[in-house]
């Protein structure tokens, strides 16, 4: 399989304009991409999704097994996902987004780092470099890299923010005379970054205009000033035999697996612009758990009333928010999010399973509180929601689980945040939590000093941290089996 791992020294370094401009220069050659992204991230697989035309997956090893990630690769470049065209045939080649520096794990070892991944997939490494008035000692980085961890097979630099063409030759120069590996291309400097950033990532699809258009932009860049001829050649690498094997077995369980599916249990889920950052393995632990799914929206419950579950994924704070500001500034505004809320609070006191996460938890608050404005919602918890501009936690959590709807008592749940937000109980009453955390921020502290989440209710459950269906397998089998229990 060809693939290839762009990775960078550290994080805003280009490395995410680079990939897309990769991705949209190879798929208008007419191959087949499939994109992938290291570590927790929903902005910017939603840009390569774009820029390929087909989903990009998340590779993570926090939340997954060398195994797991070997699959779980295989898969996606055999089989499409539900929804795709021509669902068996193989991709052309894989690109793999690394984040943060190579190396930045979070460990000294190193663990669950890009360049751990790489060595996971057998995958050849770019290593992108900001030359930024440099010049000899890019020579003294790259070789460093290269030596660092031998087993690391990295097989090409790109140069970024180069200065001129004569810039471009000496750092040509002192790499040639003292490194192994060899320069791909130089990206001259650009005024801006044709992507603009946020503290959370990339910018939001809806924000930016004639997105086709920046990205094919992207894509004439790169093929302006690198070799994507020799970058696909170094992406050709041969299958190791695990690899083949993992390949046959994958096949035929695909190809033979039934689903039990069962038109009879309905989940819905929400995917708007209001929110929709989740997984798309998460949406398949489900379906293949014998769920029948539904995508819902904010503005419409008319299809509400035939669902037996409801999964309500996190998304993007401004989004969200202009959102919310605009429907309530139309005609009858008001009174829409008002029954809205209504019907979200009657699915809760009738026990049908709700599992929120991240900012969709501001639903079931009694209200939430963003500067100065104040908004009704819910109130199926006694909570009140106060989004912060200042970050409470974000990266991955581990939590384990005390008693839950929706998990085993007594286990391990692995997850991660982007947490901007307070969480203040109103009333001095007693509400189950599922999650005591030994890592990461939570909805707030208990009197015993002890970080919570997983506020539950019936069979509803708050969440500030977001899951992966990898790393909390019966997460789905719970959720279908409370849904089973409802149906009626």
């Amino acid at each position: 399989m060809k693939k290839i791992v762009i990775s960078a020294l550290s994080g805003s370094t280009g490395k995410t304009f680079v990939t897309l401009g990769l991705m949209r220069a190879f798929t208008r050659r007419g191959l087949k991409v499939r994109a992938f992204k290291k570590g927790p991230d929903y902005i910017d697989t939603a840009w390569h999704s774009l820029a390929t035309r087909l989903t990009a997956c998340n590779l993570d090893p926090f939340f997954m097994s060398p195994q797991q990630i070997k699959e779980l690769f295989i898969k996606r470049m055999l089989f499409n996902y539900s929804g795709e065209e021509d669902f068996e045939k193989p991709c052309d080649l894989a690109i793999i987004e690394g984040n943060r520096g190579l190396f930045d794990g979070l460990d000294t070892e190193g663990s669950c780092s890009t360049a751990y991944l790489a060595k996971t997939l057998q995958a050849p490494v770019i290593l992108l470099i900001n030359v930024t008035k440099m010049t000899r000692t890019i020579a003294a980085i790259v070789n460093g890299c290269e030596t660092f961890d031998p087993e690391l097979n990295i097989v090409g630099i790109i140069a970024n923010k180069t200065g001129s063409q004569r810039h471009g030759k000496l750092l040509n120069d002192c790499v040639k005379k003292y490194c192994k590996t060899e320069f791909l291309g130089f990206l001259p400097r650009l005024v801006a970054n044709p992507i603009l950033e946020r503290d959370t990532g990339l910018i939001e699809l809806a924000e930016m205009e004639k997105i086709d258009k920046t990205l094919d932009e992207l894509a004439d860049f790169v093929e302006a000033h690198l070799n994507l001829d020799q970058i696909l050649e170094l992406a050709s690498v041969e299958n190791d035999e695990s690899e083949q094997i993992t390949t046959k077995i994958l096949t035929n369980q695909l190809k033979n697996h039934i689903k039990p599916f069962s038109p009879s249990i309905n989940i819905g889920y929400i995917q708007d612009n209001f929110l929709g950052h989740l997984y798309p393995e998460n949406l398949e632990a489900l379906k293949e758990t014998g769920a029948k799914l539904s995508k819902l929206t904010l503005n419409n419950t008319n299809n509400w009333n035939n669902i037996n579950g409801l999964y309500i994924p996190s998304g993007s704070v401004e989004a969200f928010i202009d959102s919310l500001n605009n429907l309530l500034q139309t005609p009858n505004g008001i009174n829409f999010w008002n029954e809205i809320m209504n019907v979200l609070k009657d699915l809760s006191n009738k026990n049908i399973p709700i599992y929120t996460e991240g900012i969709a938890g501001w639903l079931l608050a009694e209200k939430l509180i963003i500067k100065d404005k104040t908004y009704a919602m819910s109130g199926v918890f006694p909570l009140t929601a106060h989004h912060n501009h200042k970050k409470r936690g974000l990266g991955y959590v581990v939590a384990t689980t005390k008693q839950s709807p929706f998990f085993d008592n007594n286990t391990k749940v692995l997850g991660h945040e982007f947490n901007y937000t307070n969480w203040t109980l109103n009333k001095q009453t007693l509400v189950n939590h599922a999650f005591e955390l030994s890592k990461g921020s939570g909805l707030y502290k208990n009197d015993n000093s002890l970080v919570i989440d997983g506020l539950f209710i019936n069979n509803t459950q708050l969440n500030s941290t977001q899951i992966h269906s990898f790393a909390n397998i019966q997460w789905a089998e719970h959720f279908v089996n409370l849904a089973k229990s409802n149906f009626k």
